[in-house]
């Protein structure tokens, strides 16, 4: 795309700070790669805190499974947790997900009751593999393999919440 091409691009968004309206999509089975930093002086617009992955999820969904992220300059997933703690095989909505060689593996929000992140794999990123920020909620991993990465998990929270690690 050239210059032009992106501004009428951007000019046509509609830019929100709110929770778009939805959800419950299945998200299977889908390779994501390459995804980049935006390219805010090529659009001549102001850099935002949003976070650019290659899987950047803000709504609940009904299955998110067995995704493939890799070489995304910031984040390999963005998502919202959404399974209770100690499901059994089978019932987890997000399960088997793999981020590899991005800047981090997953960013994973836990917006509920004591949640649990269930076999995410997160390989060669250069800083951590699981990463919250400014969480307010306990959160599990369970089942999840964290290897050559900078940080196994890297998890700041905003008040007094807990990260078990559970078989991994």
């Amino acid at each position: 795309w050239g210059q032009d091409d992106l501004r009428s691009r951007r000019a046509s968004m509609e830019l929100t700070d709110s929770i778009p309206v939805g959800g419950d999509h299945v998200i299977d089975r889908n390779l994501v790669s390459d995804a980049f930093y935006y390219p805010f002086n090529d659009v001549d617009t102001t850099p935002t805190t949003t976070i650019h992955a290659g899987f950047r999820l803000r709504q609940s969904h009904a299955s998110l499974k067995d995704n493939i992220a890799t070489g995304c300059a910031q984040a390999g997933f963005t998502a919202r947790v959404q399974d209770e703690r100690d499901l059994a095989i089978g019932e987890h909505t997000i399960s088997g997900n793999e981020a590899y060689a991005n800047n981090y593996g997953g960013l994973w929000q836990n917006q509920a009751d004591d949640l649990e992140l269930f076999r995410f794999t997160a390989w060669k990123n250069a800083r951590a593999g699981i990463a919250c920020i400014d969480e307010n909620q306990d959160i599990q991993i369970r089942e999840a393999v964290l290897a050559d990465n900078l940080y196994g998990t890297a998890q700041h929270f905003a008040g007094s919440g807990t990260v078990r690690v559970q078989e991994s």
